[in-house]
């Protein structure tokens, strides 16, 4: 790929970004006024029902009302970000972030970039040392996102890209662990699929 190809790819990106951050600021505008018009209803409703029921000493009733509006507003969100679109649930941010940046770094220079370390073999430990640990539980998350042995690469591929995730851990159906896949094996395999398609 040429620098000029890269550069308008990248023009591109950024483009779509600017798009995507319009039409987020349009779908703004409209939650806000949807939210300002349920408000109204809801203040009316309620109103009506506080009215009938000064006459009918029965104020609990508003009170019940309102909450039950509140939840149901609430819960019709929660059912849609759940089911319809999860990624609504985050800030967005890893997900722009990997729309602009995903292919900028080339393959020799995403390999070259991992630390080099010494093989084991050239370290002098004593068996005293040998036997020494270090507990790394305080700096580990305790609840990582995880995949089965069997889910495809896309799938895969399709997390990280979603999720900004840098490890993922893999699980066999015993929910034991089996390995690790990272962002270099990702990597890899985007790059031959696109030399493939080439």
């Amino acid at each position: 790929m040429s620098s000029t190809d890269w550069k308008w790819i990248q023009f591109q990106r950024w483009v779509v970004c600017m798009l995507i951050g319009i039409m987020t600021g349009l779908v703004a505008v409209v939650i806000n006024i949807c939210i300002l018009e349920l408000t109204e209803v809801k203040m009316r409703v309620v109103e009506q029902a506080i009215i009938r029921c000064v006459k009918d000493s029965c104020l609990y009733i508003p009170l019940l009302l309102w909450i039950a509006i509140n939840i149901s507003l609430v819960t019709v969100a929660s059912l849609l970000t759940v089911f319809i679109a999860p990624v609504a649930a985050g800030s967005g941010i890893p997900q722009i972030k990997c729309f602009l940046n995903g292919e900028r770094i080339a393959l020799s220079v995403f390999r070259d970039s991992y630390p080099r370390y010494f093989p084991l073999s050239l370290i002098n430990v004593s068996e005293g040392e040998q036997q020494c640990h270090v507990d790394l539980r305080p700096f580990l998350n305790p609840s990582p996102y995880t995949v089965y042995e069997n889910a495809t690469l896309p799938r895969i591929f399709r997390l990280f890209r979603a999720l900004g995730l840098r490890h993922l851990v893999v699980l066999d159906d015993d929910y034991k662990v089996v390995g690790m896949v990272s962002r270099k094996d990702i990597w890899k395999w985007e790059h031959t699929e696109k030399v493939h398609d080439d």
